[in-house]
C-alpha cells in the first residue's frame, strides 16, 4: 500500500473515498506514519494459523477451545462498513461501462500493475469523473492487493459492477464476501498454507484480538489493525503450535465495537489528527492573542505581565514537547519519509539481533548434533567388530561340530556293519549247534535203549533291533507211538536244549562291547511244544 502514500490526493479525492465502505482503510493508510510498515504478511505465522483449522468445526483450534473468524472481525480489524446485500463473486465477462471504457477498454484482465498505472494518470484529472474513477480504481486496488488477493495479483471484471455505483456500494456485505472467499480458500489448502489465497493477512490480526500472545501498540486507534505489530506477533509465533495455547490465553467471544467505533462506522463522527503545521498555527495564533492583550490593556501591573509570559512560556514548551515527542503527523514529506526509515531501521536491528541469537542457537544444535554422530559412529564400529567375533565363534563352533557329527556317522555305520555280523554269526551256528545237539541226545537214547523216533525241528531264531529273541520252535504232528512217560522225557531234554542255547546266546552277547554298552538285553521265550505230540 505504499502507493496510496505517494499519490498526492486532492480534497475532492478525499470527499468521494469518503463515499466508499473502505474510506476508514484508506484514511489510515494516508494519514497514518506506520500503517504502511503494520500491514506485512508473515508467512510462517499465517500457515502456522491455517494448520490450526479444523474443517469438521468450521473454527480454529486454539488450545482447548474452537474459535471461529466472524463477519465482525473483518470489519472491525479493517474498518469497513458494510451493508446487508450479498455479492455474488461468480465468473463474469468483461462489462461495457463508461467507467471500463474510460481507463480500461484495451484491457483484457485487471492486475495490480495495470491499476497502479491508471490510478497515477487519472488523480490528476480535473473533471468530475475523473475524481470518480480515481475512487472506483482505489476500490478496486485495495481488493487486488489485499482484500481479495490472489497469487497472481489479479481481480475478475465481476467486482466491477458493486463498485461503479459509488453511492450504493455501502449497502453490500463486504465483511461477509472478504470472510467467505478467505475460509473458502483455507477449507481447500489447509494442508498445504502457502496456496491459501484472499485476505490471509486478516489472519495475523485475528490472533492479536482473540490471544494474549502480545499487547496492542495503541488502544485508542481505528481500524484495530493499527493497535497491533506484527513484528512481535512473529517472534512470539515463531516455532510454536497454536493448539498448545492455554484456555486464559484465548478470547474465544466475538469482537464487539465500542461507541466510538460505532460512530466512526456509522460515518457519525471521524478521525481527526492536527497536523505539525496547524498545531504551530494554533500555538502562533494563542501567542499573538496573547500580546494583542497586553497591548489593548496598558495599565496592567507588572505582576500580571509576568503570570501572561508564564502562562505563554507553558504553552510553548508543551508545544515544543509535542512535536519532539512526535505525538501529532508532520505534513513535511521529508521528515515523515525519515521517521518511516528510522522505524524501518530499527525492526531490522531488531530482527538482525534475533538472526545472531538464532544462529548461535543452530551452530550450538550442529555441533550436539555432530557429537551424537561420532558417538553413534563409535557404537556402530564396536558392536560391528563384536558381531564379527561372535560369528568367527560361531563359525569355530559349527566346524567342530560337523567334525563331531563325521565321528559319530563313522561309528554308526561301523556298528550297524557290526551288528550285521552279529546277526549272521547267531543266525546260522547257533541253529546249527541246537539242531547238532539234538541229533547227539537222539543217539544217546538210541543206544540206552529208548530211541526216540521223532524229535522237535528247529527252524530259526526271531531277530529285533537291539533284542535277540528266539523264535519257539516247531513240531510235527505225527503221532508218537511211545509211552506217555517218553513225551515227557522227550520235552524235558528238548527244554534244556534251548536253555543251553540261550546261555550262549548270551555269553557271547556280553562279550561284545558295542552291544554291551546299550545294554541290549536278551530275552528268553521258553519253548512251546505244537499239540503236545511227538512223531517217532
Amino acid at each position: 500500500m505504499m502507493l496510496v502514500k505517494e499519490i498526492k490526493f486532492r480534497s475532492e479525492h478525499l470527499d468521494v473515498l469518503r463515499k466508499t465502505p473502505f474510506w476508514l482503510l484508506f484514511n489510515a493508510f494516508i494519514t497514518n506514519t506506520t500503517a504502511t510498515t503494520r500491514i506485512r504478511k508473515f508467512g510462517d505465522g499465517i500457515a502456522t494459523i491455517i494448520r490450526s483449522y479444523s474443517a469438521n468445526t468450521k473454527g480454529f483450534k486454539l488450545g482447548p477451545k474452537i474459535v471461529s473468524l466472524r463477519d465482525s472481525d473483518i470489519c472491525l480489524i479493517f474498518g469497513i462498513n458494510s451493508g446487508s446485500t450479498k455479492l455474488n463473486l461468480s465468473y463474469a465477462k468483461k462489462p461495457n461501462t463508461p467507467f471500463i471504457e474510460r481507463r480500461f477498454k484495451e484491457t483484457n484482465r485487471l492486475s495490480k500493475p495495470l491499476l497502479e498505472e491508471a490510478l497515477k494518470k487519472t488523480v490528476n484529472g480535473k473533471k468530475q469523473h475523473d475524481v470518480e474513477d480515481v475512487a472506483r480504481i482505489m476500490c478496486l486496488y485495495i481488493c487486488t492487493t489485499l482484500l481479495f488477493a490472489t497469487s497472481g495479483h489479479t481481480i475478475g471484471w465481476v467486482f466491477v459492477k458493486y463498485i461503479e455505483d459509488l453511492e450504493n456500494m455501502k449497502s453490500y456485505a463486504w465483511s461477509s464476501a472478504i470472510r467467505s472467499s478467505l475460509i473458502s480458500s483455507i477449507e481447500t489448502t489447509y494442508s498445504s498454507p502457502e496456496k491459501a489465497t484472499g485476505c490471509v493477512i486478516a489472519l495475523l490480526y485475528w490472533i492479536c484480538e482473540h490471544t494474549t500472545l502480545v499487547q496492542p501498540e495503541d488502544e485508542n486507534v481505528f481500524p484495530r489493525f493499527l493497535k497491533w505489530d506484527l513484528t512481535k506477533l512473529n517472534k512470539k509465533m515463531r516455532g510454536r503450535s497454536l493448539k498448545i495455547l492455554k484456555s486464559k490465553e484465548v478470547l474465544g467471544a466475538e469482537l464487539v465495537p465500542s461507541k466510538k467505533e460505532q460512530k466512526l462506522l456509522s460515518g457519525e463522527a471521524e478521525q481527526k489528527r492536527i497536523s505539525g503545521k496547524e498545531q504551530l498555527e494554533k500555538i502562533e495564533r494563542g501567542v499573538c492573542s496573547e500580546i494583542s492583550l497586553f497591548s489593548e490593556d496598558s495599565e496592567k501591573n507588572g505582576a500580571e505581565l509576568d503570570d501572561h509570559l508564564g502562562s505563554l512560556g507553558t504553552l510553548c514548551d508543551v508545544a515544543v514537547q509535542n512535536l519532539t515527542e512526535n505525538k501529532v503527523p508532520l505534513e513535511n514529506e521529508d521528515v515523515v519519509k525519515q521517521n518511516e526509515a528510522q522505524y524501518m531501521i530499527k525492526q531490522l536491528a531488531e530482527e538482525n539481533v534475533e538472526l545472531k541469537d538464532q544462529n548461535k542457537s543452530m551452530v550450538a544444535t550442529i555441533v550436539m548434533l555432530k557429537n551424537q554422530l561420532n558417538k553413534l559412529e563409535q557404537d556402530r564400529a564396536t558392536r560391528t567388530k563384536e558381531l564379527l567375533c561372535t560369528i568367527k565363534e560361531n563359525e569355530q563352533k559349527m566346524l567342530e561340530m560337523r567334525t563331531t557329527m563325521d565321528v559319530l556317522l563313522s561309528e554308526m555305520n561301523q556298528l550297524q556293519t557290526e551288528r550285521d555280523l552279529l546277526d549272521e554269526q547267531v543266525e546260522e551256528p547257533t541253529m546249527q549247534k541246537i539242531i547238532q545237539k539234538n541229533e547227539d541226545q537222539e543217539h544217546c537214547h538210541e543206544t540206552a535203549g529208548e530211541p526216540l523216533k521223532d524229535i522237535a525241528v528247529y527252524e530259526g531264531l526271531w531277530q529285533e533291533t537291539a533284542r535277540l529273541r528266539v523264535k519257539p520252535l516247531q513240531t510235527s504232528e505225527k503221532k508218537d507211538k511211545k509211552t506217555e512217560g517218553g513225551k515227557k522225557r522227550k520235552v524235558e531234554i528238548a527244554q534244556q536244549d534251548v536253555s543251553n542255547m540261550n546261555q550262549l546266546v548270551r555269553n557271547d552277547v556280553e562279550n561284545m562291547p558295542e552291544l554291551k554298552k546299550r545294554k541290549t538285553e536278551i530275552i528268553d521265550v521258553p519253548i512251546q511244544i505244537c499239540s503236545g505230540e511227538l512223531f517217532g
